[in-house]
């Protein structure tokens, strides 16, 4: 199992201008929830829209994809599913299910598939 070097997040931490976290919302409520695999990580802060999933290559952070909750959600937080390919996202209203594969965003109560696709933050 790969670890999750430290160098990489406080330069992912720092280049998005964020106090870092382990899925719980820091100083500043943003969200930092770190992969099973511990090879990706989700960013989100409270109230906005987007959640950005970032991977971890060697001693650089990319970003892999930035999702939207629908319009008139907000994230609270963010986790991991156990098995890492899903990004659950708690909002003020319905807990979302982002699946990293299709990059779909599922409401995870009737697992229908919402437009992620919105560009718009609330």
């Amino acid at each position: 199992m790969r670890t999750l070097n430290p160098t990489a997040v406080l330069i992912a931490v720092a280049a998005l201008g964020l106090v870092a976290g382990c899925g719980a919302p820091a100083a500043s409520d943003t969200f930092i929830a770190t992969s099973p695999g511990r090879d990706r990580i989700a960013v989100a802060s409270a109230g906005m829209r987007n959640v950005r999933v970032l991977r971890v290559l060697g001693g650089s952070v990319v970003r892999e994809r930035e999702v939207f909750v629908p319009e008139g959600e907000a994230v609270a937080g963010i986790a991991w599913s156990d098995d890492g390919r899903d990004v659950i996202v708690a909002t003020r209203g319905a807990r979302l299910v982002v699946d990293t594969r299709s990059w779909c965003v599922e409401d995870a109560s009737r697992r229908t598939v919402v437009d992620s696709t919105q560009r718009t933050r609330g």
